[in-house]
């Protein structure tokens, strides 16, 4: 697969507010070689610093923002700050339980109630952690537009008169007072495997985003080529090309996934030069230098922006989408493929395959073949 360098936000979701893509391009512009990034309104401290071997940098921005920096590499496994929130260390599965699972839910939570997090503060000689309350601005919310039952709904856009939704986040966001009235005191939260991996905030842009990227693949069956050409536009925002360093795009997720022995395999054979250790491989001047060199990579912000990348890098190798025959999943794969697979599935691949058993069994009492 194609190398990620993903940009995960910890405290906002989405992309659509004119701050946040401003304060994106200058963190974009500002990263060198940090692992987490800070944007601070007002910053006038130091733009790096080390922090529990953590390289951190920061800079003046229009909100509040600290983003870790993490990379997938070729081979899926995820390295850097936060990598621990990710199953077993890579992204593998976590495509098709985005496209199929119902791990969105709501939570109750007054917006008057504050939230604290730590935020870095300047002082003399270096930087320190202070409390501070998080500026919770956003105010979209979704209008109720059915209750009754024991049930209630809320949708964007409210009437079929309006213009399909572009951005539920910012087009919400200009409610009149009369409509933002009849709201709930909810926010959505994520389940597992994505709840240790949802900013404090999540923007329903990040829940339109999965429902859309749910068509395109829907699509992607009979149509292979316009669907990719669909999950490309539908990208933009989310996804773009930028660079990483072969250390953090290539080598370090080797390490991870197939430790020291796979890693000196892999030098020799990119790059010719045999080394005993990966001490003495960091020591090396003409390895480091060729660590050091920046190599192209998919630039992803957010959850919504890596699962964007990873349905690009599907399509891209033909890797369409049909619905699994029995459960109804999406599932994808080679073209005569009808099920759920192990990896797909495990509970619909279980379930086939002792129906498959009992359906043996049955024809062999009734002297079948």
């Amino acid at each position: 697969m194609t190398p990620i360098q993903l940009w995960l936000p910890t405290f906002f979701g989405g992309v659509a507010q004119h701050e946040l893509r401003r304060d994106m391009l200058r963190l974009f512009r500002a990263r060198t070689t940090d692992d987490v990034m800070w944007s601070i309104p007002g910053w006038t401290g130091p733009p790096r610093w080390t922090q529990h071997g953590i390289r951190v940098g920061c800079l003046n921005g229009d909100h509040l923002e600290c983003v870790r920096i993490l990379h997938v590499g070729e081979n899926g496994a995820v390295v850097g700050p936060a990598a621990a929130a990710f199953p077993n260390l890579t992204v593998d599965g976590l495509l098709d339980a985005w496209l199929n699972d119902e791990f969105v839910r709501l939570v109750q939570k007054h917006t008057d109630e504050p939230v604290r997090v730590e935020v870095p503060h300047p002082v003399r000689g270096g930087v320190t952690m202070v409390e501070q309350v998080l500026p919770l601005r956003a105010k979209h919310v979704l209008p109720i537009t059915h209750a009754g039952d024991q049930q209630i709904a809320a949708q964007w856009p409210p009437r079929s008169d309006m213009p399909r939704t572009v951005s539920p986040e910012l087009e919400s966001a200009q409610l009149s007072s009369d409509i933002q009235k009849g709201t709930l005191p909810m926010r959505f939260a994520w389940s597992a495997p994505f709840d240790g991996l949802q900013p404090v905030v999540i923007s329903p842009d990040d829940i339109y985003s999965r429902d859309m990227l749910r068509q395109v693949a829907e699509n992607s069956g009979a149509d292979p080529l316009g669907a990719h050409a669909q999950a490309a536009t539908e990208a933009r925002d989310w996804v773009s090309e930028g660079r990483a360093s072969v250390n953090e795009s290539w080598l370090q997720p080797i390490i991870l996934a197939d430790g020291e022995p796979g890693a000196l395999f892999a030098i020799e054979i990119r790059f010719g030069i045999s080394v005993g250790s990966l001490e003495l491989a960091y020591k090396d001047a003409e390895l480091q230098q060729r660590l050091s060199q920046s190599t192209p990579i998919r630039r992803a912000w957010g959850v919504p922006g890596l699962m964007r990348a990873l349905l690009l890098d599907r399509l891209s190798r033909t890797q369409v989408h049909r619905t699994c025959q029995r459960c109804g999943a999406l599932i994808s794969g080679r073209g005569h493929k009808l099920y759920c697979s192990k990896s797909d599935n495990q509970k619909c691949f279980q379930a086939r395959k002792a129906g498959d058993r009992r359906g043996s069994r049955a024809r062999q009492m009734i002297g079948g073949p």
